[in-house]
């Protein structure tokens, strides 16, 4: 009986709702809302979102639509409208929920970063380069801002802005983690020299790090730099004994070198830590490769 009740009075406010509710004009002719359906229009905006928070999006989106009945000023429920639109893959709905926050304030930036990722979604990559170029002249100390954009550069094949980008975010963090990304970037279109360089400078900021040193030897690896390679796996290996992946390398390098022996036994280290950690498919590709090589 109560969920019956619910259901009614929820139709009854969604058709309260689409009637005209008394929107004011202020001296600049635009419409404003009675405060206390500003207040309203907050509260469903909160019960919408805890909607969205649980994973019921539809149901989010409803539960807006009676919010902006109430508010149609309300910037919060178009933006948060958008991102259940979003989840659900209504990218054109998304889209022009952030335009109308836009619309309302056009100092946000929140609106233009999901806009740009709804419309990288979408396809329009042009359009997200925009949004994200807007984004970051509002602001422009915001080193993800640049890193989302020079992925979407990548994308487009404009490999200079891609790098100019990561070079930005680079010189706003000076973090192993932004060096890291210009790395991959640069690998991914062939530099491998400017990526091992890249990584070098990462490895300074966190020496400790066993991931930076597996990485540049992976890029040592590609440039036939074996030795260099081996020292890095190496000390991978130190920082952290378990490196299944970096005793697997350096089997691999020593077997390009023709050290068989040291091939082997790496090969095998990396096998039983395979096996220990479960992973079947790692186990089996190692397995097969020792048996080409003790041929």
């Amino acid at each position: 009986m109560k969920i019956f009740y619910k259901t009614i009075l929820f139709a009854c406010l969604t058709v309260f709702c689409a009637t005209n509710i008394g929107y004011t004009n202020n001296s600049n002719g635009d419409e404003i809302p009675p405060p206390n359906y500003i207040r309203i229009s907050k509260d469903y905006t909160l019960t919408a979102y805890e909607h969205a928070l649980a994973g019921n999006h539809k149901k989010a989106i409803r539960i807006y639509n009676i919010a902006l009945k109430y508010d149609k000023t309300n910037s919060s429920a178009y933006i948060l409208r958008g991102k259940s639109k979003f989840e659900i893959q209504d990218y054109t709905g998304a889209s022009k929920d952030f335009s109308q926050a836009l619309s309302l304030d056009s100092k946000l930036v929140m609106p233009y970063i999901l806009r740009a990722k709804t419309r990288t979604y979408a396809g329009n990559y042009k359009g997200a380069l925009d949004d994200y170029s807007k984004a970051i002249s509002r602001q422009p100390a915001n080193a993800t801002l640049y890193t989302q954009r020079a992925e979407l550069y990548t994308q487009e094949k404009d490999y200079k802005n891609a790098l100019k980008d990561y070079s930005n975010a680079i010189n706003i963090t000076k973090d192993d983690q932004t060096y890291v990304e210009r790395a991959r970037f640069r690998a991914s279109i062939n530099d491998f020299d400017g990526a091992i360089e890249d990584c070098s400078k990462a490895i300074l900021k966190k020496p400790r790090n066993p991931d930076l040193y597996y990485q540049r030897g992976i890029l040592y690896t590609r440039q036939k730099q074996y030795k260099n390679a081996i020292n890095d796996y190496t000390k991978t290996i130190k920082l952290c004994k378990d490196y299944s992946d970096a005793y697997y390398k350096r089997g691999l390098t020593y077997a390009m070198m023709k050290k068989t022996k040291l091939a082997i036994s790496d090969l095998k280290t990396a096998r039983d830590l395979y096996s220990k950690q479960s992973n079947t498919d790692k186990y089996n590709e190692v397995d097969e490769f020792i048996k080409k090589v003790t041929k």
